[in-house]
């Protein structure tokens, strides 16, 4: 074999195996995605809202309602809510209710992180709704930003954990599921230590 076919034969083989590597990485990365992503529905924007967490000390058999979470959009599009679904680690948690706040809500209807009550009573929270239905975009133009409200109650005794929430939503002529990994830490008749903010 002359010297130039030797060349042509290794260049040949190298350009196969990287061929081959490039096939098997994005093999790789798919499976990867898939064991990540556990939805049938793509992810949207809502899901990059950064990871986030707080703790309450309740009763057993009495209600709060977390009203820090707000959804929003990127660009001019507007959304629209079809189901939102608090996740929870364990059992020892249950859903109260999910509400959003009124398009009429006070500008400090979010200072607030907590409420002691399922629905809240507060004025500044305006004419609160069932969030499905419910349209969002973002911050700088109408309708807004949408403040969740969700509610939760304690079952049993212990320490438990509110993981995130579940969004399932209509955005720019698509349909979307995301999680957002907004974490509460609930001590059930047992005082929660001080300092944690998420794991």
């Amino acid at each position: 074999m002359s010297k130039l076919r030797r060349v042509v034969e290794r260049r040949r083989l190298a350009l196969v195996a990287t061929l081959m590597l490039l096939l098997a990485g994005g093999f790789l990365a798919q499976q990867s995605m898939d064991r990540r992503w556990p939805f049938s529905l793509p992810e949207g924007p809502v899901g990059t809202v950064a990871e986030h967490g707080y703790q309450v000390n309740v009763q057993v058999g009495e209600s709060f309602t977390d009203s820090m979470e707000t959804l929003r959009l990127p660009g001019n599009d507007v959304g629209r809510v079809i189901s939102v679904t608090p996740v929870y680690e364990t059992e020892g948690l249950e859903t109260v209710g999910v509400w959003a706040a009124g398009k009429d809500r006070s500008a400090t209807a979010a200072i607030n992180q907590v409420y002691d009550e399922a629905p809240p009573r507060d004025p500044d929270l305006g004419t609160i709704t069932q969030v499905s239905g419910r349209t969002f975009s973002s911050i700088d133009r109408a309708p807004g930003q949408l403040q969740l409200l969700l509610a939760t109650k304690a079952t049993k005794k212990g320490v438990f954990l509110r993981t995130g929430y579940e969004v399932e939503y209509e955005y720019g002529g698509n349909r979307y599921k995301d999680f957002v990994n907004a974490q509460i830490r609930v001590c059930a008749d047992v005082t929660c230590p001080e300092g944690w903010s998420g794991e």
